[in-house]
Parts: C-alpha cells; sequence; structure tokens
C-alpha cells in the first residue's frame, strides 16, 4: 500500500481491545489505530477483508457478555477513518454481532456477511442470525436471509462462520452461489444474486450446536467441516467432508479425532484442517489422511486456520505455539 508516497506492506488485525490496526509488516509500528467499540463489551473476533483502498470489520461482543449492537465497518486502508457503518439491528438494540469475516464478490463489488444472536428490542431484527449482502463501495443493502426460528436453538444459533463463493450448475443453470454454516450444523447454500429468496439446498454436516468452520471451494468442489457428528454409523468428534456444489450430495467423509473450528486450507490436491489437538492432511480427491500430527502441549487446540507458504504450513494453537512443517 502506498502511504506517505512509499510502498509500504501493512497488516490489518482487530484487537481484543476493540481497537482496529494498520500495522508495518516489516516492523510491527503501529500505521493507524481506530477504535470500534468499547472494551471490554466490544470485540474484534474477525479477520478483515481489503478491498478497493478500504478495510472492511465486523463489531462483535465478548461472547455475548454482554450483548452489544452489532455493526459491520469500513474504513480508510490509508487512514483508518471510518467511511460507512452499517447497523444490523436497529439503534437502541442489542444482538446481531459479526463474529466471522466478510466475503467480497469482486465480480459485483458486492460483500457477503453472517450475523449472530438477537438481543433485546421492541421490534424485530431480521438481520439477526442471517445471511447479508451490501454494496462494498458504500454499505448499502442489498439483500439477507434469516435462519428460520423452527431451525434457531434458543439460546445460541449464531453464525461465527465466513461465507465461501463458489459455482453451481443446477438444472442446466449456472448459479453464482454462496455458502456458510450455522451452529445449528446446517450447511445453507444460496444463489447469490437472490440469497433472500432462500437457499437452493441446505445440508445437516453436524449433530453440534457450535459448528462455525468456514468451507473452502477449489473450482470443482466444495469441502466443508464440523463439530461431531455420525460417518457410516460411527460416532465423529469432527468431520471434513467433500460436497457436490450443485445439491450438498457427500462426494467422501472423513472423520476426524477432534473437533473442526477454524476453516479449512487448500492448496492444490490438499485439504488442511485443525481437528481439536491434532493437525490433519487430507487427499482432495480421496479425503484419505496423508498426515497427522498430534499436539500433546497442555492447553493445544488448532483453533485458528493453516496457511501455506513457499512449501511450509503455518497453524498457530491455543497452547501460544506457532507451527511450522515442511515438505
Amino acid at each position: 500500500m502506498l502511504l506517505n508516497g512509499t510502498m509500504t506492506l501493512v497488516v490489518f488485525v482487530g484487537g481484543g481491545n476493540a481497537t482496529f490496526y494498520a500495522l508495518n509488516a516489516a516492523n510491527g509500528t503501529i500505521i493507524w489505530k481506530t477504535l470500534l467499540g468499547s472494551s471490554p463489551s466490544h470485540f474484534l473476533w474477525s479477520s478483515p477483508a481489503f478491498y478497493n483502498g478500504s478495510v472492511y470489520e465486523g463489531v462483535a461482543s465478548f461472547g455475548d457478555c454482554p450483548e452489544v449492537h452489532g455493526q459491520f465497518v469500513r474504513m480508510s486502508a490509508t487512514t483508518g477513518v471510518i467511511q460507512n457503518v452499517f447497523n444490523v439491528v436497529p439503534n437502541r438494540c442489542i444482538g446481531g454481532p459479526v463474529w466471522g469475516s466478510p466475503t467480497i464478490d469482486t465480480t459485483t463489488g458486492d460483500l457477503f456477511f453472517a450475523t449472530g444472536n438477537k438481543g433485546s428490542c421492541s421490534v424485530a431484527e431480521p438481520l439477526a442470525v442471517a445471511l447479508v449482502e451490501l454494496h462494498a463501495a458504500d454499505l448499502s443493502f442489498v439483500g439477507s436471509w434469516q435462519v428460520p426460528a423452527s431451525q434457531q436453538f434458543r439460546s445460541d444459533s449464531d453464525f461465527g462462520s465466513t461465507p465461501t463463493l463458489f459455482t453451481a450448475t443446477i438444472g442446466g443453470a449456472l448459479h453464482q452461489m454462496a455458502g456458510v454454516v450455522n451452529k445449528n450444523g446446517i450447511y445453507y447454500a444460496f444463489d447469490r444474486t437472490k440469497i433472500s429468496a432462500g437457499p437452493l439446498w441446505e445440508k445437516p454436516v453436524s449433530s453440534a450446536r457450535n459448528s462455525i468452520s468456514p468451507s473452502a471451494w477449489d473450482g470443482t468442489t466444495l469441502y466443508v467441516a464440523s463439530t461431531l457428528t455420525t460417518i457410516n454409523g460411527q460416532s465423529c468428534r469432527g468431520s471434513v467432508r467433500a460436497l457436490d456444489p450443485a445439491s450438498g450430495g457427500y462426494l467422501w467423509e472423513h472423520c476426524t479425532p477432534g473437533r473442526v473450528i477454524d476453516a479449512v486450507t487448500l492448496v492444490p490436491g490438499l485439504v488442511m484442517v485443525g481437528a481439536s489437538t491434532n493437525l490433519l492432511v487430507l487427499d482432495a480427491k480421496s479425503g484419505q489422511q496423508l498426515f497427522a500430527y498430534h499436539d500433546a502441549t497442555k492447553g493445544s487446540f488448532f483453533y485458528g486456520a493453516a496457511s501455506v507458504s513457499n512449501g511450509v504450513l503455518y497453524i498457530g494453537n491455543k497452547d501460544g505455539y506457532l507451527y511450522a512443517f515442511g515438505q
């Protein structure tokens, strides 16, 4: 990014103190910071998105303790100045936090994000526990879809995941799709040009109440991970599945030794996930396990997604360590 006439590598990150930071990637110094709420009630869980000179970030609470007024914010990438704010719920209401990261369709300039639990309000909150679409240029509203009441758990049925964009040919017609899993364990797939019409298909992937793993798309197949589920009659602590993008049908299923909370990571031919205290690498075509690592360190849990650079796989852990695996 060009800062003060100098091309600078920048890291954008939300802080636990409700402050959003732009950091110099070379030395970690703060370039700018913007307060997006009050600490400790507000918390910035999601990874931001950068698009057309702006940075996008969701505003949530610290585990609904207490609940806050959910928002989505657009900031200048060079200065941190807030350009637009989208209120998920009406003013003077609480609820609708944005835990997961946004996804941007660079072809249309629209962005998608999923929202958290309803809160206290004298009127309805149709954008809570929902998939929301906005114009990235000004955060103006495009459309939304709320999880039906019959599929919501009474106390905790929000979205904590990030939408995945993909394509599918259904009934001979090509659809531009968006898919996201809810804590209720159902993966919902929409035509992203008309998400308000509801999902074109939906698929149960977990029997637990904490499915938040963002899925992945390799151009032909969807890869969806989950927590507690059953595969071929076997009870599994977690899973990774390859799904047909047109129907949600399972192409293969892999039972994991722990819950999968982190996002599915792809490189050509390989699927990578953290499964509680385990790191797994699977064959993308068959689901066969190619590599596994078990972390016996106290407090271990692979909560964040893996990344791959120059043939090295990196993944952080709640035990405070960053792990690196070579070829």
